[in-house]
């Protein structure tokens, strides 16, 4: 939407904001206040994955309290990822007022920078809590397979793939944070201001995300196939933490 707001009278101007984000097609009538939409499954799918996290965090920390084992520092940095995955679950559902799966034609132009704004957030918030899981992950591996004190090929990989983790994630949060000047335009199409291209950040960070995956789950794999038990045990031991990282 090519619109040179600031030509437009302060009537022209709420005329606009009140009107469609999109121009329908024809024979359309934009819908304003019930329109189509699945919010419902998407809350329910959303709310099921947050459930089931939940289960599992509260799970290994009942399994902590009945061992009476002294905790680790990675169910410390569980807790803080939980902590922060909640706070990402609360930015999607306070999307609910807009809706899921509705047309942009839908909802006013207005509404367009709440939207945004709360998918700005929202993407901020994951990348820092998928950047502290998968730091956790790898954490919890140096604890299971590195003894203390040993310096193995392992321990090296592992410190690796955490500073990678970690340096990432940090500067890819920077990175889209600084695309657009002024900051606001970033969730506001009306704000004037520039904004740089940033499908090469996309792009990296879509590789680079990719390869920390593959080697996190690799990386467990040579060891367990290395242990001194059946075929089975270990096929069986293999998929457990296979299944674990998914």
């Amino acid at each position: 939407m090519s619109i040179d707001f600031n030509s437009l009278s302060a009537e022209e101007l709420e005329a606009v904001l009140n009107g469609p984000a999109l121009t329908p097609p024809s024979g359309v009538t934009p819908n304003f206040n019930s329109p189509p939409n699945r919010s419902t499954m998407a809350n329910g799918v959303y709310g099921f994955c947050f459930a089931l996290g939940s289960l599992f965090v509260f799970a290994r920390a009942y399994g902590l309290w009945r061992s009476s084992k002294r905790a680790h520092i990675s169910d410390y940095m569980t807790l803080v990822s939980y902590g922060l995955y909640a706070g990402f679950m609360t930015v999607i559902f306070c999307q609910v007022h807009i809706g899921y799966f509705v047309h942009q034609w839908d909802f006013r132009l207005k509404d367009v920078s709440k939207l945004f704004y709360l998918f700005h957030v929202a993407t901020n918030v994951w990348a820092a809590t998928i950047m502290l899981i998968k730091a956790t992950i790898l954490v919890d591996w140096l604890h299971i397979f590195v003894p203390v004190g040993t310096r193995n090929y392992f321990w090296w990989i592992s410190i690796f793939l955490i500073s990678l983790d970690l340096l990432f994630y940090s500067a890819a949060i920077i990175a889209i944070n600084l695309t657009c000047k002024p900051h606001a335009k970033l969730y506001d199409p009306l704000v004037g201001g520039t904004c740089s291209d940033s499908r090469a950040i996309d792009i990296t960070s879509s590789v680079i995300n990719f390869l920390i995956d593959l080697a996190i789950l690799i990386l467990p794999q040579r060891v367990i196939w290395g242990l001194r038990m059946s075929f089975q045990k270990r096929l069986g031991v293999s998929a457990v933490f296979v299944v674990g990282f998914m």
